[in-house]
């Protein structure tokens, strides 16, 4: 943090500390402070995509869908090639209920990026939600396949696989 504090005391009109200030900020959840950090990059330069798409993150963390869903529109319409606020827009649509959106989001995440895991952990989990244990964890194998040592879509092939086969994991239960 202090190596931005200081970018950004040597030149407060430097967008891209504010974005990766924002980015610091938002993995140590501290998401006023990061949603801040993202606004003062947007104020500096209003065509800058990452802080539109980290503005989008920090909104869905506090549960803002509709305005985490604005923010990801106006990143899209910056760089429609970048598929993280697609990834963003699906998990938004999702906790709004709108399990449609949400799949079509993540596609287009995935279509955009191949290689990026998360859409593909986020289909599992919807797939889940909606009761379908297969799909979930198809969906999650491609996730692992992408990125192996990403633990969410391990966790969610586990809670798939006590779904779809709780009869034969109920032998090694204890209590």
């Amino acid at each position: 943090m202090k190596a931005y504090e200081e970018a950004i005391r040597l030149d407060p009109t430097f967008s891209f500390a504010w974005d990766n200030m924002g980015d610091a900020l938002y993995k140590h959840c501290r998401y006023n402070q990061a949603l801040e950090a993202y606004e003062e990059a947007i104020r500096f330069n209003p065509t800058f995509s990452c802080p539109w798409s980290g503005k989008g993150n920090v909104l869905n963390s506090l549960s803002r869908y509709d305005e985490a869903l604005e923010a990801y529109d106006e990143a899209i319409r910056l760089d429609p090639t970048n598929s993280d606020p697609w990834n963003g827009k699906g998990y938004a649509f999702d906790s709004l209920g709108r399990s449609d959106q949400a799949f079509d989001a993540f596609d287009e995440a995935i279509r955009r990026d191949p290689t990026n895991s998360s859409p593909w952990t986020g289909k599992g989990n919807l797939f889940d939600k909606l009761g379908r244990y297969a799909e979930a964890l198809e969906a999650y194998q491609k996730a692992i396949r992408i990125e192996p040592t990403c633990v969410a879509p391990w966790n969610g092939k586990g809670n798939a696989l006590v779904n779809l086969v709780p009869f034969q994991l109920s032998k090694f239960r204890f209590c």
